[in-house]
């Protein structure tokens, strides 16, 4: 029958499709960044640790692995979701050993790329 094998054929077709749109590939990149803008002395035991392993997140999603949905200023998102969970209310703190893992999903026509930010926070007591 004629029409069988082209139901056959249309149903391997839906079935390799969807492995295809099912499945993707992904990264995941981490930084230890070590550069700043200003330094302040760590060695002299004038803070105090007071909150440590502290994460923030921010990811956008892409069409076409090209065009951003989405705020896509994640290092912004990352850094204000972190700053949230800061416990500091009139106390003068700093942010150290500050790392960002970002990962990347992609799939058939759209990827997700996420970034992550931990931190520890150290309070100034002299």
């Amino acid at each position: 029958c004629v029409g069988c094998v082209w139901w056959g054929v249309f149903a391997l077709l839906i079935i390799i499709f969807s492995c295809l749109l099912l499945s993707g590939c992904g990264t995941t990149i981490g930084l230890y960044p070590h550069i700043a803008e200003t330094q302040t002395q760590l060695n002299q035991g004038n803070f105090k640790v007071i909150q440590t392993g502290i994460i923030g997140h921010g990811y956008c999603w892409y069409v076409l692995n090209t065009f951003p949905v989405g705020d896509k200023e994640l290092y912004k998102q990352a850094m204000n979701d972190l700053r949230s969970q800061i416990e500091a209310e009139g106390k003068s703190v700093a942010l150290i050993n500050i790392t960002q893992d970002r990962s990347i999903m992609s799939y058939l026509w759209v990827s997700k790329v996420e970034l992550t930010l931990s931190a520890d926070v150290v309070e100034f007591v002299k």
